[in-house]
């Protein structure tokens, strides 16, 4: 039987490259009753199902030599790198190495000079930025107002009209028990005349905003600069928990993190001079040093030693960048990275995959086949009901001990959706996306956002307009008139 877990990524990009006869020529297979026809979608757990922005899928980001000229000065070269749904990247590197300007680059706030950007094999786009939040360095506030009245407010302007307000108000409940802000939800925000909430809830409270729109990818840009390393701590696990729970792809920018929260990265992406000096597992980033005779001494904070040695000499940085280039030549360097990825046509891939990992029985293989075909499927989820070009994917499998097993994959070739499932899931797959496409351009109507920003404004400026002082003013002005 192939299971869900024989599915890799699905690109329906590589199906419009076919030629068209090569296209005429893929026919869907019937299915008989030997035949079994899998579609169980996992469902991402905690997140309500009402929210509009809930992704029907997780995102892979993958990025290819990224490139940043500015003023005939390389700010990024040749930097690349990918993270899963639920994996926590980490950027780490000296002041100055272009760490910011990457995320900047992941986010799209600056044009790339060269290189390859794709979220789920696709380029960046603005129906991609959407479901992208950034978290600034700088947290910018209200201070009048209460953190749950800056959620709230955030709320109502940016989530859709075709919520309802309590809708609107559960989500916001949802968001604050996720990131622990039960306890300050009712404390204003603060600034340097004002005490309100501490530093590590501020940080919080401005992931939460962002949260607010369930993205589906997160950039955080030091999230722990100016944190004690107690809440330095409890922030990335905290984000390292939403990770893993939600099926979220987490990339942050760090600046010389504790040995506890550099052993929570998933991936580390090592900057040096704007080149990458590592990519890989983070802990595998000792062995790596190791390898090339820098031995990182025993109850040694990692993040430390590496640091110390990308702010080397200038030999020394070449020597790790010139070892980090040699990995690219080894076997456990990741496939997606390859300039090959995403060459390969999509039948070609499914098939190659099976074959050499997964299509076994009892370890009796004797074929395997894959079909294309261009079907019309009509969403039957949204309100508005419309059908939608839909590339159909079925890979078959012959087996001794049992007839054909067809496994079906439907991704929509509009717009060059793609898919990604957990390789720990036991669900083959049909995945519906046109009813992501039902899309506004404003979530929100023009007498929404004047209702909601006069409230938020007057609400803001309450303290200012009527306190004691104003009162007697006013008072006496009156009284002298």
């Amino acid at each position: 039987m192939i299971i869900s877990k024989d599915l890799f990524l699905l690109g329906d990009q590589d199906y419009l490259r076919l030629p068209k006869d090569e296209k005429r020529t893929m026919v869907r297979p019937a299915t008989t009753k030997n035949q079994r026809v899998e579609s169980a979608l996992p469902c991402l757990p905690c997140l309500p199902a009402h929210h509009p922005h809930l992704p029907h899928r997780p995102l892979e980001l993958v990025f290819q030599g990224l490139t940043v000229t500015l003023d005939k000065r390389h700010i990024l070269r040749d930097v690349s790198g990918v993270v899963k749904p639920g994996q926590l990247l980490a950027v780490m590197g000296p002041s100055g190495c272009g760490k910011t300007t990457l995320l900047n680059c992941l986010s799209g706030r600056v044009k790339l000079s060269a290189g390859n950007l794709r979220l789920n094999r696709e380029r960046l786009n603005k129906r991609w930025k959407r479901r992208i939040c950034y978290v600034l360095q700088q947290d910018i506030f209200f201070p009048d107002l209460t953190l749950r009245q800056t959620l709230e407010y955030a709320a109502l302007l940016r989530l859709p009209d075709s919520l309802s307000h309590s809708q609107k108000m559960q989500f916001v409940d949802h968001i604050i028990d996720v990131l622990d802000l039960g306890s300050c939800q009712h404390t204003i925000i603060g600034d340097y005349l004002k005490r309100g909430l501490s530093g590590g809830e501020k940080k919080r409270a401005n992931i939460a905003c962002e949260l607010l729109t369930n993205p589906a990818l997160m950039l955080l840009d030091e999230p722990t600069s100016g944190l004690d390393s107690h809440s330095a701590y409890n922030l990335m696990l905290c984000l390292k928990r939403y990770a893993e729970k939600e099926g979220k792809t987490v990339v942050v920018t760090v600046h010389q993190p504790s040995s506890q929260i550099f052993h929570m990265f998933d991936k580390l992406l090592l900057l040096c001079n704007g080149q990458t000096a590592y990519f890989g597992d983070g802990n595998k980033v000792v062995e790596f040093f190791n390898n090339i005779g820098l031995t990182v001494m025993a109850h040694y904070n990692p993040a430390d030693f590496i640091l110390e040695q990308v702010k080397g000499s200038e030999e020394m940085k070449e020597k790790i960048i010139t070892a980090s280039r040699d990995t690219r030549l080894r076997p456990d360097y990741p496939p997606e990275l390859q300039p090959e990825y995403f060459n390969h046509s999509i039948c070609d891939k499914y098939l190659n995959n099976y074959h050499e990992n997964h299509l076994h029985s009892n370890g009796h293989l004797v074929s395997g086949q894959c079909h294309c075909q261009r079907e019309m499927w009509t969403n039957a989820q949204n309100s508005i009901a419309r059908p939608s070009t839909e590339v159909c994917v079925a890979i078959g499998e012959t087996t001794e001990s049992q007839g054909h097993v067809y496994t079906t994959v439907a991704v929509k070739e509009e717009e060059g959706k793609t898919l990604w499932l957990d390789n720990q899931s036991h669900a083959s797959s049909s995945v519906s996306s046109s009813d992501e496409d039902v899309s506004y351009q404003w979530p929100t109507c023009f007498w929404t956002q004047f209702k909601v920003l006069s409230q938020r404004n007057f609400q803001e400026a309450r303290p200012r307009m009527l306190s004691t002082l104003n009162w007697v003013q006013t008072v006496a002005l009156g009284v002298m008139a």
